[in-house]
């Protein structure tokens, strides 16, 4: 039910990945660089835990700059994505987070058809190796999207593209409603994100995790929940998996 995304800082993650409480931590999530280090896959297989999402499997600005290029160059960016799928260290990886950027307000029809078609050739890279593709939807932000995000799945009609709900609750405000359209999202809800600036002082507290748990359970959501704390150390890091042990430790 729940996992934890690797900081970035983190380069070389061996020792962190063993020290996780298996028990607790069933999921990780990880930049793209990391899911091709074969021995860092291993860890995880090793300790029963599931390398569930790559949150930077490719970045935005290559895809823009791809659409604004020769179809030649949009081809060489798909075999490359192609080439890293074959790699051993990409089989046991369940989604890759992917921001197209087309739940934009006001995004240009024409622009938006060219990633649609750019989507449909990555799907179809994609689809053999039996993963998702996973869009972000950031809250708050996103909350007054949802035609538009329900129209691109329409056109897409493709089962392997899914939603990565991105929620930073200390963004929130108290009087925010977001319960209908994180219900209205369900339908191709694959993982939550709660990210927060823990660098900041920002944390999640007991309240805070009940408050959000309770609005998943209305809305009959049952996916994988990342904890995703910024920090920049590895003291952070270890306060921050404290916290949550501390949080988790009656919920599994």
């Amino acid at each position: 039910m729940f996992g934890v995304s690797l900081p970035n800082f983190l380069l070389y993650p061996i020792n962190f990945i063993r020290s996780l409480d298996s028990k607790i931590i069933r999921f990780l999530e990880m930049q793209g660089t990391l899911v091709s280090e074969t021995k860092v896959i291993d860890e995880i297989l090793a300790k029963g835990i599931y390398p569930l999402n790559s949150y930077d499997y490719i970045k935005n600005s290559t895809i823009i700059n791809s659409l604004e290029q020769s179809g030649i160059f949009q081809d060489d960016v798909l075999r490359t994505i192609e080439l890293l799928l074959s790699e051993k260290s990409y089989m046991a990886l369940g989604n890759v987070t992917i921001d197209f950027g087309l739940f934009r307000e006001g995004i240009d029809p024409d622009e938006s058809d060219k990633i649609m078609d750019f989507m449909h050739k990555l799907y179809f890279k994609i689809l053999s190796s039996s993963k998702n593709i996973c869009l972000p939807v950031v809250l708050p932000g996103m909350e007054n999207s949802l035609a538009i995000i329900q129209k691109i799945f329409y056109k897409l009609m493709m089962n392997r593209f899914k939603i990565c709900l991105n929620i930073y609750p200390h963004d929130i405000k108290k009087d925010d409603k977001f319960e209908d359209f994180i219900h209205d999202l369900s339908f191709r809800l694959e993982l939550i994100r709660i990210c927060y600036d823990a660098n900041s002082g920002n944390y999640i507290s007991d309240k805070l995790l009940k408050h959000w748990m309770e609005i998943f359970k209305r809305c009959d959501i049952n996916c994988p929940i990342i904890f995703v704390p910024s920090v920049n150390s590895i003291e952070m890091l270890e306060l921050e998996m404290n916290n949550i042990y501390s949080l988790l430790g009656n919920k599994i």
